[in-house]
Formats: structure tokens, sequence, C-alpha cells
């Protein structure tokens, strides 16, 4: 038996969300996402291209349930959302969230009364929601993707209850994909199959797709819950150090040895593993085998999880050409800096500053290492507001676990690495310390130089950028200079000198100061 309707006093009038102005500094957006087994709300603070959530709640109305015998929307599950929008409006409203960025996916696109919930939505709720196509769902989802720091070839493909979208990136762009009736709800119905008569499914489905995995790259970035918690089981398996989902990255190998031990487990025994969510956990088997078909046909090498997807890839749809060009990392780090170190101003003179130390290594990747530093030297004074005997480790947690986009896990070790020792951590770190099981030592000793070479920086000029243009750091035949004008000699203290040479122990370089005259 259906609830009761819940008839409201008051209905407000539709919000639709505007565009995004490109002068627009910060503000919250909130982006309600019907899908077809959950209704979800989150509330992002948008800061220039950087975002991340502040607000998430969702509801598991099950619209989708049903929907390939009946052609119509759970009816249970149709008032079920109805109450859940009824109270995200009213939350939205009480936040003074001004934009509301609302859509539909599959169950609703395809559903007979699908236009109908939508009428309702509207007049019941005060919400203007779109309904996706499948072709804008898996754009969106790729912008998503791309907002996470997507930048190599490859494709997209976002799992969700209906359907499957898949979506190729070749330059760092989508560049248009198809939708499949390869979700969950779809092939599954009420019933279980055997995996022999789902595979046939899936394959017979993924061979429509044509000739989209021929030149799709290497990288398979997988979007949606039940890949999550694929990558959670697979964490566990590894006895991952760091859990943080967004670009957690399995081989080809590593793929398909987690997806035979889903297959060969009891639901119960995969509940309990840790972080797996157990309303997932009946999906997993099937989410693991479409992953293993989809390696199949696309012979790609490894599978990243992104964490964003078609809900950030609205949010970054609406951004400025301006805006979207900018760097994830770089444009992360500010926004982050900004919240803990609001009044530092010194991150860009202090990149500058330690770059002629670091231009010529090449332990990464030349142009990711330098974006890296920049990152550092605009986090430099994230720890100011910390205490004092803590802040090494309170620093490099923060970094590691942060929502700032557009950096791998090798590349989280290096920057948390990197602001550990520029807060003056331990030159051999505790056992424990996540970085060593992320990045060879080579790349943690070169991190360990840069954040040397920050707390230096940071030491000899108060953390001023106009006391900083007073030095200069260099190599020079085998000696780290540093370089200090004569009107700034009072800079040159002993704390400095310190500095100077524990950073020239780390290179293996000679330290020397240099006052010129005038």
């Amino acid at each position: 038996m259906s609830p009761p309707k819940l008839e409201l006093r008051r209905r407000p009038a539709p919000r639709r969300a505007p565009a995004i102005a490109a002068e627009e500094a910060s503000a919250q957006i909130a982006v309600v996402d019907i899908g077809s087994n959950s209704v979800r709300l989150i509330i992002y603070r948008r800061e220039g291209r950087a975002f991340w959530p502040i607000f998430n709640e969702k509801l598991l109305a099950g619209l989708g349930r049903g929907l390939p015998e009946t052609g119509r929307l759970s009816e249970e599950g149709v008032e079920m959302a109805l109450r859940t929008l009824r109270r995200f409006e009213m939350i939205t409203r009480a936040r003074g969230v001004a934009d509301i960025v609302a859509f539909a996916t599959a169950a609703v696109r395809d559903a007979e009364d699908g236009e109908e919930f939508v009428r309702r939505i509207r007049e019941e709720c005060g919400i203007v929601v779109n309904v996706l196509s499948g072709s804008e769902e898996g754009r969106l989802s790729a912008l998503g993707a791309i907002a996470g720091g997507a930048d190599s070839a490859g494709m997209v493909g976002d799992l969700g209850g209906s359907s499957l979208e898949l979506c190729p990136l070749q330059g760092g762009a989508p560049q248009g994909g198809v939708t499949l009736k390869l979700g969950p709800l779809a092939v599954l119905g009420d019933g279980q199959q055997d995996m022999k008569s789902l595979r046939k499914t899936i394959d017979a489905a993924l061979k429509t797709a044509g000739g989209l995995f021929d030149e799709a790259g290497s990288d398979f970035y997988a979007v949606g819950g039940s890949w999550r918690n694929l990558a959670r089981v697979d964490m566990s398996l590894r006895d991952y150090p760091l859990h943080v989902l967004h670009h957690y990255e399995m081989t080809r190998a590593q793929a398909r040895k987690t997806s035979e031990f889903v297959a060969s487990q009891s639901a119960d025994s995969l509940g309990a593993m840790p972080d797996v969510s157990s309303r997932r956990v009946p999906l997993l088997p099937y989410a693991a085998l479409l992953l293993e078909c989809i390696l199949d046909h696309g012979k790609f090498d490894r599978v990243v999880i992104s964490a964003y997807g078609v809900r950030e890839g609205a949010l970054f749809d609406r951004m400025s050409e301006e805006t979207r060009a900018r760097d994830p990392l770089l444009a992360g780090a500010e926004a982050f800096a900004r919240r803990l170190a609001p009044n530092s101003n010194v991150g860009e003179a202090l990149a500058e500053w330690v770059e002629p130390v670091f231009a010529s290594g090449d332990v990464l990747d030349p142009a990711r290492e330098a974006l890296l530093r920049r990152a550092g030297a605009i986090l430099a004074d994230m720890g100011s507001a910390m205490h004092p005997d803590h802040r090494a480790e309170l620093v490099a947690d923060q970094v590691l676990y942060s929502p700032i986009a557009g950096m791998d896990h090798c590349e989280r070790a290096y920057l948390a690495t990197a602001l550990f020792h520029r807060y003056g951590g331990p030159s051999d770190p505790p056992a424990d310390f996540a970085p060593r099981d992320l990045a060879a030592p080579e790349v943690l000793e070169r991190a360990r130089g840069v954040g040397l070479a920050l707390r230096l920086g940071c030491v000899i000029s108060g953390r001023s950028p106009d006391l900083l243009a007073l030095t200069r750091l260099e190599i020079e035949d085998g000696r780290l200079v540093l370089t200090v004008r004569k009107a700034g000699e009072p800079l040159a203290t002993d704390q400095a000198e310190k500095r100077l040479k524990q950073l020239a122990s780390a290179l293996n370089l000679s330290p020397e100061i240099v006052t010129p005259g005038g």
C-alpha cells in the first residue's frame, strides 16, 4: 500500500539555477540528482574552479524498480521521492542556497509516467527538473571526470541504476558516447541470473557500441557507487593505506582479481568488509562482471575511480571557458589555502623562489612536478593555525585526505610529504606514515627537499613576499647559494642559516650565504 500523499500549505515558486557568472568568486550551489535508484541532494561550496560538498543526503527511493516490466515508475518510489524532494527544497531554502540544479536520469526519461512525475515535482516541491537524455548524461559524466582531473585519453563509464553511459575522452574533452540499458535494475530486475547468461547479455549490449572502444585510450574512468564499492573491496584486499576513492587506480590484472574474489564471496562476507556499503552488496557481483566485460572490449590498461561524475559535470558545464581552463590542482590548493590561512599571500612568490633549485629534476614528469611544487608553495602557510607540536602530522593528513582534485595518489603522497617537512617533520617519518606505501623512496626524498626549501623560504621571509624578494636561492657548482641583498641583511639569522644547512644536506650540496654590497 502506497503511503498517503502529504499536503503542502505552501507551494514555493519553482527555482531554476541561473548560469554561473565568470566573475563569481564563491557560492553555494545545490544539485538534486533524481536517479533510477537514489534521490540525492548535494550542496557544494564553489570557489572559482574548485568545489566540494558541504552537505550530502540521499534516499534510496528505487524509482526504477519494476520499470522493465511495467514501463512505469515505482508508485512507492514516487511518493518517497516527492516527500524527500519537499525536504530538500526546505533545506536549501533554510540554508540560503539560491541556486538549484535539478535533473533526472534513466528511469524518469524511460518511464511512460516520467513527465507526470516531473510535473508533480514542479508543482508540489517547487523544483524545476531537467530530464537528461542518455547522450547528455554521458557528456556530463565525462565533464565531471575532467573536472576531477581526468586528462589522459580514455573512456568514462557511469554506471547508474538503470543505465550505463560510455563516453570517450580525447584531448581533455568528451567525444560523444552512448547510453546502454546495462544498469542492474534494468538487467537483473527482481530476480537473479547466472553469470554466464549475464555475460552474454552484457557482451551483446557492449557490441552495439561499435567502434567506441577502438580508439578509447588506456584508462577507464569508473563513475558510480557500485564501482566505488568495488574499489573499496580492492583496497581491503591490498591493505591499501589511503582510503580516498578519487583517482584510486587498479591495473587490469588487479581489477580482474578483485572481480573474481567478489564473485566467490557470500553477501554476508562482502558486507563485513571495511567501508563497503551493505546496500550495494547485492549489486557488487554484477558491477564486477560488467567492469570485467568492459575491460575485455576496451583493452584498457587500468581502471581509475572518479568520485566526480554527472553532478560535478553539471556544475563544471556552467562555468566559463576561462574558469574551466584552470588547473584543478592549483585551483583546489588556492581554495583550500584560503580556508586554512586566509591572510597568507606568500604562495606564488614562494613557488618562484624555490623553482631554480628543482626545475632540472626528473623524478616525476617535469610539468607535473612543477605543478606540485607550486601547489605546495600555495599551501605552505596552511598549518599556521594548528597546534605547533603536531603541525607536521596534521598538515600531512589534511593534504592526503583533502577534497583537492587533480592529483593521483602518488602525487598526494608527494605533496603531503613536502608539507610534512615544511613543518619540521623528522627526516625519517614514522613507520605508519602513509606516503611510504604510496610513492617510491626517490619521489618522497625529492618531496622532502621541496618541503625543506619551503621551510627555509618561510623562515627567512617571515612569510612575506616583499621580504622574500630580497633573497635568492640557487645552485652553483655543487653549492646551495642563498643570496641576500644588503637591504635584507637582518633576515640572514642563525635560524635561516640552520635551515639552509638542513636543505643543503638533503640535496648533497654545500651551503653558502652571500651578501653582495649594495
